[in-house]
């Protein structure tokens, strides 16, 4: 830690001051707390492969996530939406809530790479998004909702608008979505929309089409951010006025 001189009189023939060395560690007391890692799961591949996104927690404890491949083989699959349950003896129990089939212009699409992680509505509904495939093969937005201590799986949008969805989704105040596309849009370079949910169905908005030959950026990776009066902030990862890529705003 080093240590400090500190001058004073001390008793001599001269009676001049000395210098005499102090420990930091009589200055301060410093103290250090030991720190637990624990593994909580381990991936096989038929359970999962390649954890991208943030945990999320439920009200009652559980952590919920996404694997970006694996679900159906050690050396194959399209993902899964995974729950750890706290179990007893402070183990974790692994439970797969869904397992991506990928089918190329069918079902629920493919690798959920959701960097920000799911989100959840005030009913408990888990929602995500799948970067390929799906219907219209440009991925999806899910909702996993629990119904009798089961996960029953909806697809609420299938992208032909946009394509590559792999930033996390916000959920405001009235439970509409917002998200990004990398790709896709009007001219290619991504773009934000919205999904607003009314009554059983939910309606797809393009908000903004990232075009290249301007200071805007493309390429929005990143989830959007709202703030009070209902603007939306986000970041481009690509071009920009100095090519670099931007930070932007959406005002509604």
């Amino acid at each position: 830690m080093g240590s400090q001189q500190i001058s004073r009189k001390v008793a001599g023939s001269d009676n001049r001051p000395v210098a005499v060395i102090v420990p930091l560690l009589m200055l301060f007391a410093i103290t250090a707390s030991a720190q637990t890692f624990t593994v909580l799961h381990n991936f096989g591949g038929s359970d999962g492969r390649y954890p991208t996104s943030t945990l999320v927690f439920d009200r009652a404890g559980n952590l919920y996530g996404t694997t970006e491949y694996g679900g159906t083989g050690n050396s194959g699959g399209d993902g899964v939406v995974f729950q750890l349950k706290p179990g007893n003896s402070g183990r974790w129990v692994f439970n797969p809530i869904h397992l991506f089939t990928g089918n190329r212009g069918t079902g629920d699409g493919a690798n959920p790479l959701d960097y920000g992680g799911l989100v959840f509505d005030s009913a408990g509904n888990l929602y995500g998004s799948t970067t390929i495939l799906g219907p219209n093969n440009g991925g999806t937005v899910f909702e996993l909702s629990p119904q009798g201590g089961l996960w029953v799986f909806g697809t609420i949008h299938a992208f032909s608008e946009g394509q590559g969805p792999d930033s996390a989704l916000t959920l405001d105040a009235v439970g509409d979505l917002y998200g990004t596309t990398v790709g896709g849009g009007q001219f290619g370079n991504g773009q934000v929309f919205k999904l607003s949910h009314s009554g059983n169905g939910w309606t797809f908005t393009d908000l903004h089409d990232f075009f290249v030959n301007n200071d805007e950026g493309i390429n929005p990776v990143g989830g959007i951010t709202l703030d009070s009066s209902g603007n939306l902030c986000g970041t481009a990862g690509r071009s920009g006025a100095n090519g670099a890529g931007s930070v932007w705003e959406i005002t509604p």
